[in-house]
């Protein structure tokens, strides 16, 4: 339970509490995603860019999803300088390509 608690704080640490995967995104033909800053979260507080019911999130908001690590390797809502993106998909997708397996 300890590794789990250290591992999970760890993950959570990526994050740089952006908010920028708080806003509405959609899909336009030709499978381009975009995001629409005009339109946040209703949780979101856009000044601090916290969740207003973070602890609760995933029930509070049905468009909430959690990051995971297939999340942050594979998901194009995720922008470039998410911090999970730069913590995960930057450094273990070359491994990847090399031939290298995962390493924790």
């Amino acid at each position: 339970m300890k590794l789990f608690k250290k591992w999970k704080a760890r993950w959570e640490g990526y994050c740089k509490c952006c908010g920028k995967c708080c806003y509405e995104k959609e899909y336009l033909p030709g499978g381009i995603l975009i995001t629409d800053y005009s339109k946040p979260c209703r949780f979101l507080n856009e000044d601090t860019k916290k969740c207003n019911v973070y602890v609760n999130r995933f029930n509070a908001c049905k468009e909430c999803r959690k990051i995971t690590l297939w999340t942050a390797l594979f998901s194009p809502a995720l922008p470039p300088d998410c911090g999970y993106v730069e913590n995960v998909r930057n450094k273990i997708r070359p491994r990847f390509k090399q031939g290298h397996w995962l390493s924790f």
